[in-house]
């Protein structure tokens, strides 16, 4: 009972006969003084605690874990939570009392404050002292003698009044000496399983306390958000703060009258005239206006509608008056505070606490699958039903599911959302026709962009009122009224509460199957109209995801009309792009499943949209890994456009553009580079210079040259590929321009120009920073992945002071595990980035080891992802040189055992890309140097003399290569006189194999 009188409850509040006291102020007063005279000890004891709160309070209100840990867990949140909410009617006793003020004088020192204000020990043991014996002082303990709005502290007798007259040597008291009375109207009781809302109460503290607030404060929020809850924890949690909590439930109108006439009679007002302007409880308001008994009040009016409905009620006051309301119209009258679901921290430790079974992991799929609405988790926990088949029974027929009535709310959730939703449709139709529209989107918010589009299209049911913005803002402005949406700020999209999509979705399917299903494709038509038409434009990947649920939930595949269809293959297309490839795949070949079902429709749209879909999941296929189906898939996709060349130029052009991806894949480099410059040619005849699918095609002659070691001609074209690029997008920071700058730098690498690549792929890195903070490209994008090796290759070869290999090494390994995680343990991007790592570790003492086990995993999956490939064959010939540098035995012996091995990779490779290519060369080096270790000098000199014209031809004479070959010749000459010792694992300088992008 908290200590505190509750109206029928308490012997305070009626007489014995069960009439109401009596309503006289004076009279009511001096019936309060009487009880306390009359008490025992429990007044008293309740008096010392409203002390210790205040205690807390001028401490700088530390939590409880704050106090708990200042006593050295010597106290207990949950003793504290009992004492100090009045859960305890005696005196506590000293050894809490002496841990409580030590510890609330440390915070109060914490935060900076005078630990004297608040009282000594001594001062304390003196204070209990006296109330152990009857007698409460009217001073606050601390030294500053604080009464804080008490005309003094009353003697209350334990036996006599004169003995306690004696103890304190004070007259005894008259009524100008009685506390202002405590008085606590009909508050629910607190949840015993209350979690979380700090944040909430503390917004609801400051919106209360607000200086100069004009009006009431408002909760609004969704139904079975927790506004009343929330209302209830701030009641208990700040009790101590006033004289007088009254609470009126406004869900019912005569509970509403009742609670107002207990009211009325206890501020002595039950039989006060109407006021001058017909006010029922004017005299009532009247009397808490003047503050003559109550300094400090507040009312709680819960579950409000409209706020005309309590205009009557709530007149213009100056203590707190709070509202929960689910109608949203209060913003104009009162401080709003619009509350919002759990979030999921807080959903997990309800369940938790709820129901000790409940996994970290069962918890929050059922949070998620709720929304974390918690009335809806009170119901689940309620129904005893596992969390799978509550969500599923909660998708497919929420309303059998939810007719039951949770505890502690006034109705089952179903009838509410039916009562709204039948309100809705007598008395504002566009608001209706929205709600069903909007049910049948998925659980995001909508874009309401994607609504005000569909207005023009004339087969969408409500495209008139979509149409007309004044009803489109009116249905809106109604829904949210009714609790039943909400708009986030700073957001124009609609936000929709699962449970009352899935309650208003099951409403229109059970009263009309065919209105269901037409409103399901005005939301297919809806999608489509909002397609902003550049799946691979990354400035348009947010519009995308924002469509992508809504499509999924609406089941958008199924949709037959052309202009639905084009936008799911846009919609597939994104998710590639976007570095999604394997959920691309997923919708397309759900897609074509029931695309290809309606074969019978021999239309030319429904077939340009199969072969369209084709085209995407082939892309897909290839950015997942899965190279032979793609090509397959393209192969299939080609001969159906070949059929008629004049509609389908454009896309032929396009799938005809992998065929030097697929002779790069395969080892052929010399058909890739003439079919991807057969690709350029072709690209820039239809489409121009300017045009993104031209900039695809150059960057794809780009690796062809770039294998080959034509660095300066791929720098070239890299330029002009980025010049394009800026004037297109007219953005130095767009994804796109931020890649060709990347492969600008990359060329810089190759032409040996390691200073400036550096510079230029630094400046990648800080714009793909940025547009990571922004949430424009993800930080696992295929593009940064690839920029993230590039950047580390440079700066290995441009050389590091010897503490920061280590940190490169690290980097790397982070970069490798992105790309397994993101592409896939065979993709040649983490091959790749394999293959970088080792190159670094080789040159940190003590790891070459590791480095040798990291080529020998990246040379099994060469050979299992691209068997035959020349990169297997360079990467085995990179292991043999790295294990002379971690030599399982004698030195020489293990360098002769990789000459033996090199030599058979460069007669691999001699065959498949000739004995002049770049990997042929760096493996040529690797021989050299293998060679000189085992001892075979002459033979060294002249394979590494072949090798300098090979890299001379190539990358010209000042390429590092080339210098680097020419120093290993010098010094393997330098022994030759002499006939010394072999070289040392670390006395030949390697070049080292860095696989390029395919």
């Amino acid at each position: 009972m908290d200590g505190r009188n509750r109206i029928g409850k308490s012997p305070e509040d009626s007489g014995s006969n069960g009439t109401r006291a009596p309503t006289d102020l004076d009279s009511f007063a001096k019936r309060r003084w009487g009880d306390f005279v009359a008490g025992d000890q429990l007044s008293v004891a309740q008096r010392f605690m409203d002390d210790l709160r205040q205690l807390r309070q001028l401490a700088g209100r530390p939590s409880y874990s704050t106090l708990e840990r200042l006593s050295r867990h010597r106290l207990r949140r949950a003793t504290m939570s009992d004492v100090l909410n009045g859960n305890r009617v005696n005196l506590p006793d000293w050894r809490f009392v002496h841990e409580f003020v030590t510890a609330c004088r440390a915070a109060g020192t914490e935060s900076g404050l005078d630990a004297n204000e608040l009282g000594t020990v001594a001062d304390w043991k003196r204070h209990w002292d006296g109330a152990a014996a009857g007698v409460i002082d009217a001073q606050f303990p601390g030294h500053g003698n604080q009464s804080f709005g008490r005309e003094g502290r009353v003697v209350v007798p334990r036996q006599a009044a004169p003995a306690v007259a004696a103890v304190t040597d004070r007259p005894g008291p008259d009524l100008g000496d009685v506390a202002r009375p405590s008085v606590w109207g009909p508050v629910p009781s607190r949840l015993p399983d209350f979690v979380g809302r700090e944040a909430w109460l503390e917004r609801l503290c400051l919106a209360l306390n607000r200086a100069g607030r004009v009006g009431v404060v408002a909760v609004q929020g969704l139904f079975g958000v927790g506004k009343t809850q929330l209302a209830i924890e701030y009641a208990h949690q700040h009790a101590d703060e006033y004289d007088l909590v009254w609470w009126v439930p406004c869900d019912d109108a005569d509970a509403t009258q009742a609670a107002m006439a207990d009211l009325a009679a206890m501020v002595g007002a039950a039989d006060a005239p109407p006021g001058p302007d017909g006010g029922k409880y004017a005299e009532v308001f009247d009397a808490l206006r003047r503050r003559e008994l109550f300094d400090r009040w507040l009312l709680i009016f819960d579950n409000v509608g409209e706020p005309e409905d309590i205009k009557d009620l709530i007149q213009p006051l100056s203590g707190d008056v709070l509202v929960t309301t689910r109608s949203s119209r209060w913003e104009a009258s009162a401080e709003l505070i619009e509350l919002d679901v759990f979030d999921r921290a807080e959903s997990v430790e309800f369940l938790r606490r709820r129901m000790r079974r409940f996994t970290t992991v069962a918890a929050h799929r059922l949070a998620e699958g709720v929304g974390d609405l918690p009335l809806l988790l009170e119901h689940a926990v309620e129904s005893r039903v596992p969390v799978n088949a509550y969500l599923a029974r909660l998708d497919s027929g929420p309303l059998r599911l939810l007719d039951e009535q949770p505890a502690d709310y006034h109705a089952a959730i179903a009838s509410v959302c039916r009562s709204a939703v039948d309100q809705l449709r007598a008395d504002a139709p566009d608001a209706s026709a929205l709600l069903r529209c909007l049910a049948f989107f998925g659980t995001d918010p909508v874009p309401r962009e994607s609504l005000e589009r569909g207005g023009y299209l004339v087969d969408v049911s409500i495209h008139t009122m979509l149409r007309d913005p004044i009803r489109l803002a009116g249905a809106i402005g109604k829904l949210r009224r009714a609790g039943l949406l909400r708009m986030r700020p700073g957001s124009r999209s609609l936000a929709l509460h699962r449970v009352t999509r899935c309650v208003v979705r099951d409403l229109t399917v059970r009263s009309d199957e065919a209105a269901a299903e037409r409103v399901r494709h005005d939301v297919h038509l809806l999608l489509a109209a909002a397609d902003p038409l550049t799946p691979d434009d990354p400035a348009t990947w947010r519009s995308y995801e924002e469509l992508r649920g809504h499509s999924a939930a609406s089941d958008i595949v199924a949709c037959s009309q052309e202009l639905v269809r084009k936008f799911v293959v846009n919609l597939v297309r994104y998710l590639n792009a976007a570095a999604d490839p394997s959920a691309a795949i997923t919708m397309a070949d759900s897609a074509l499943a029931r695309w290809d079902a309606d074969e019978v429709d021999g239309s030319p749209s429904a077939a340009d949209c199969r072969v369209a879909m084709r085209m995407a999941k082939a892309d897909a296929l290839f950015a997942r890994g899965l190279r032979l189906e793609a090509f397959r898939l393209r192969e299939e996709a080609l001969a159906a456009s070949r059929s008629d060349p004049g509609r389908w130029a454009a896309e032929i052009i396009d799938l005809e553009g992998m065929s030097g991806a697929q002779c790069r894949i395969t080892g052929n480099f010399v058909a890739a580079l003439a079919a991807d410059q057969d690709s350029v040619r072709a690209h820039a005849a239809e489409f121009g210079d300017d045009d993104p699918r031209t900039f695809n095609a150059v960057n794809s002659l780009i690796a062809d040259l770039a294998l080959s070691g034509s660095c300066v001609e791929a720098t070239t074209a890299a330029q002009s590929v980025y010049r394009n690029c800026i004037a297109f997008y007219s953005d130095p920071s767009h994804p796109a321009v931020l890649a060709a700058r990347n492969v600008l730098g990359r060329c810089q690498w190759l032409c040996g120009k390691y200073s400036e690549g550096v510079g230029l792929l630094a400046e990648v890195h800080r714009g793909y920073d940025q547009l990571a903070a922004s949430g424009m490209l993800d930080e696992n994008h295929p593009w940064r992945l690839m920029h993230e090796i590039d950047y580390t290759i440079a700066r290995r070869d441009k050389g590091l002071m010897p503490a920061d290999w280590q940190v490169l090494a690290d980097d790397m390994q982070e970069v490798r595990r992105r790309c397994w995680r993101t592409l896939g343990a065979d993709h040649p991007q983490t091959l790749a980035a394999t293959v970088v790592l080792a190159s670094i570790l080789r040159r940190i003492g003590g790891r070459p080891g590791e480095a040798a086990g990291l080529l020998g995993q990246a040379e099994r999956r060469y050979g299992s992802a691209l068997p035959g490939h020349p990169y297997g064959q360079a990467c085995r010939a990179f292991l043999a040189a790295v294990s002379c540098q971690a030599p399982n035995g004698s030195p020489q012996r293990a360098a002769a055992r990789s000459v033996l091995v090199i030599r058979d990779v460069i007669d691999q490779l001699a065959a498949s890309v000739g004995d002049t290519h770049p990997l042929s060369l760096v493996a040529l080096s690797a021989l050299t140097n293998a060679l000189a270790r085992a001892g075979e000098l002459d033979a060294a000199v002249e394979h590494g003399q072949e090798a300098v014209v090979g890299f001379r031809d190539i990358l010209g004479a000042d390429h590092p290569y080339t210098l680097t070959v020419e120093a290993n010749i010098r010094a393997i000459q330098s022994r030759l006189p002499l006939a010394s010792a072999p070289f040392s694992p670390t006395q030949l300088e390697e070049i080292d194999f860095t696989p390029l992008p395919l």
